[in-house]
């Protein structure tokens, strides 16, 4: 949020730069579709995965060219390179999730999952506050304050792309054993309990409208520092790692159901402990 920010975008901007994996989550199905025509899910998940810190090292170009050019027309490649990186982690997640499904055993897939779950959170709220501690002892730089955060992460970003090299393909079976694609998509739409889901995931998600605005709202308007931002914003990670096991335990013992309609029930007033709020 800081970068764009600093590039001058306005509340419009920062909502659509936000909504943009929502938008472009479409992109799933020609992802799944490549992989159902049959085009390797290990090459798909390389290529892709690849690609995405490739275009965060395009954004660290923009501190240098822009103040050469419109603070907008600067917005307008970081909004189309934002795209870029969606649609990339879209075709890779497509493929990712089943073939390394399938190079876990059965019996420790769920732990698998699980323990990479509760390890990327718990470094994920690590560096959400290192960043801003980071960010607000350099910020006196201006834009190129970010450069050493993008370089960072494309890095990692590579090694993570790279590491996915020596594990084996696993093939599909045959196009014969499988279901068509449109036919699979159909036989989902036909299933009610899934469609009900589905409405309800998306009334959900229309509760994160205020989401794109979270951290411009501290920045700018409660003028916080970026490490109190971190701090915040590691707050709710640190929270779903430490619930993870007692929410799996009540799942094991009441079922998945009474469980999400409890947790909907939680969520659903949350957002009025912020009416007595000012500004």
């Amino acid at each position: 949020t800081g970068f764009p920010m600093q590039l001058g975008a306005n509340d419009v901007l920062l909502g659509l730069m936000a909504t943009i994996p929502a938008l472009f989550v479409v992109f799933q199905f020609a992802g799944a579709y490549m992989v159902e025509k049959g085009f390797s899910r290990k090459r798909q998940t390389i290529i892709f995965s690849l690609a995405t810190p490739l275009c965060w090292f395009l954004v660290m170009t923009i501190p240098f060219v822009a103040k050469d050019v419109s603070n907008m027309a600067a917005l307008g490649v970081l909004v189309g390179i934002i795209a870029l990186v969606t649609v990339s982690n879209q075709f890779a997640g497509s493929a990712r999730g089943s073939w390394i499904g399938e190079l876990i055993p059965a019996e420790r897939r769920g732990k698998f999952f699980g323990y990479a779950a509760m390890f990327g959170g718990i470094i994920g709220a690590a560096f959400a506050i290192g960043e801003g501690k980071f960010l607000d002892a350099i910020k006196h730089y201006g834009l190129a304050a970010f450069l050493g955060l993008f370089l960072f992460g494309s890095i990692f970003g590579l090694v993570s792309g790279f590491l996915h090299m020596p594990q084996p393909e696993c093939p599909l079976p045959g196009a014969e054993a499988r279901t068509p694609y449109f036919e699979t998509m159909k036989r989902t739409l036909r299933n009610r309990p899934f469609v009900t889901l589905a409405i309800v995931h998306a009334v959900t998600a229309m509760s994160n409208i205020a989401n794109p605005f979270w951290n411009a709202y501290l920045l700018r308007d409660v003028k916080m520092s970026f490490f109190g931002v971190g701090i915040l914003n590691c707050i709710g990670t640190v929270a779903a790692v430490v619930s993870a096991p007692l929410w799996g335990k009540a799942v094991s013992k009441f079922g998945c159901r009474p469980i999400v309609i409890l947790s909907l029930l939680i969520l659903a007033p949350a957002s009025l402990f912020w009416m007595p709020v000012g500004k």
